[in-house]
């Protein structure tokens, strides 16, 4: 369904918005479920360089469909690009708190939403200073977490942003 005020077609995004909320609620729900207690072994460190691999190809596939892809409405298509940013959270902050439990990597952080906290705060680049690496390990992953945010999702985002920005001017006539 689609609106149509002053002659602006406009498209209902109410579906995609509440898909995009029910992956979000998925993943958390995925995320608080997980049994993430344990040893940190070198197997915790291969799944997490395996799954950066797999979300930086889902990630740049996804952004390559929507520069690519000229039908039905950007904002409904950005769902699997949305689910890939959520699922980078939960493999940071799971990554957080298995350092955490692992001979006191990070300082402050003693439950999972301390490490989901954590990861949203340096994916936002606030950085708080309450919940603070202090193991090399930790630090490793930070850096990487700070290098993903900045070269993956941050380059994402830009071309996203700039493709919706050429639609919208193709739209309304070449006007920028």
């Amino acid at each position: 369904m689609a609106e149509q005020t002053d002659g602006i077609h406009r498209p209902n995004v109410w579906p995609a918005v509440l898909r995009n909320l029910a992956a979000l609620a998925l993943c958390l729900l995925c995320y608080y479920l997980a049994p993430l207690r344990g040893h940190f072994a070198a197997l915790s460190v291969i799944g997490f360089v395996l799954a950066l691999i797999a979300l930086t190809v889902l990630i740049v596939r996804e952004v390559r469909r929507l520069i690519d892809s000229s039908g039905g409405p950007a904002e409904t298509r950005l769902g699997p690009l949305m689910i890939a940013v959520y699922l980078a959270l939960v493999v940071f902050a799971s990554t957080y708190y298995r350092l955490a439990e692992w001979s006191n990597q990070m300082s402050g952080l003693e439950t999972k939403t301390d490490a989901l906290y954590f990861t949203l705060v340096t994916l936002s680049t606030v950085g708080y200073g309450d919940i603070r690496p202090i193991g090399q390990a930790a630090r490793i992953v930070t850096m990487t977490q700070i290098a993903f945010n900045l070269v993956v999702i941050a380059s994402a985002v830009s071309v996203v942003s700039g493709q919706l920005r050429m639609r919208a001017a193709r739209r309304h006539g070449g006007a920028s």
